[in-house]
């Protein structure tokens, strides 16, 4: 399926009749979702509806929620005539990240849903740049709102609670050391500009608030790094 304006209107036309409350109704568009999501382009497309802001909000969140489902159904599937291909994953992996910064909360929400499960399958061995690409989109974030900001820190989140509740293994310790030595910096530096910063908007309620779901994603990923055992980087990084 190529990317193109005629496959997205139909994509669309198939995803705005399974919205519908007739039962009837949606069988025949969801048994043809079906039928057409084993061909390479289904997944970008629905990527490329969300992440069209002329797109509207019904479809843009049928179609994440579409994406997600088709995550958890075929990203861990070992079955090449069932699975995603592989210039589909990467395609993926390479835009996801960038995608969430820019997504609305509702929109960034099943992004991070999905994106958990590519990290359990793909992290860190087959997603070898995802901490770099977190970091950077801290540092190109910065002067934006942290609204932007928040997408990633909940991808962050998304990804690294299960250490707060995983079995120690030595590939655990290893998968957490390299988080610390290539994400606590920047993640440690964001907190503190984050403190200077919400003086500065303390009379923008919108951005407050933003504000303050960082500091709420800050504290639960602080957690999700030192459940296991305290760590020292973040002490050491401060000093």
């Amino acid at each position: 399926m190529e990317i193109n304006d005629q496959n997205l209107d139909a994509l669309s036309t198939y995803l705005r009749q399974t919205l519908s409350p007739n039962a009837n109704e949606r069988s025949e568009p969801e048994k043809t979702l079906k039928q057409i999501e084993r061909n390479e382009n289904y997944s970008l497309l629905l990527l490329t509806l969300c992440e069209r802001s002329t797109t509207p909000d019904e479809i843009r969140r049928a179609s994440v929620i579409n994406f997600k489902n088709f995550i958890k159904r075929n990203w861990p599937s070992l079955d090449e005539s069932n699975s995603i291909s592989l210039r589909d994953r990467t395609h993926i992996k390479e835009h996801i990240i960038d995608l969430m910064t820019r997504s609305p909360e509702h929109i960034q929400e099943q992004l991070a849903d999905a994106i958990t499960v590519i990290g359990k399958c793909d992290f860190p061995e087959q997603w070898p740049n995802l901490l770099n690409t977190m970091v950077k989109q801290f540092q190109q974030q910065t002067n934006s709102s942290f609204q932007s900001i928040n997408g990633v820190l909940k991808t962050a989140h998304s990804l690294f609670e299960r250490y707060r509740h995983e079995q120690r293994s030595d590939e655990l310790w290893f998968e957490i050391k390299l988080v610390m030595d290539n994400f606590a910096p920047a993640f440690t530096q964001l907190f503190q500009l984050l403190m200077s910063y919400y003086p500065k908007k303390e009379s923008d309620q919108v951005e407050m608030k933003n504000i303050f779901n960082s500091i709420l994603l800050i504290v639960k990923i602080f957690y999700d790094l030192n459940a296991q055992v305290k760590s020292e980087d973040f002490s050491r990084i401060n000093k």
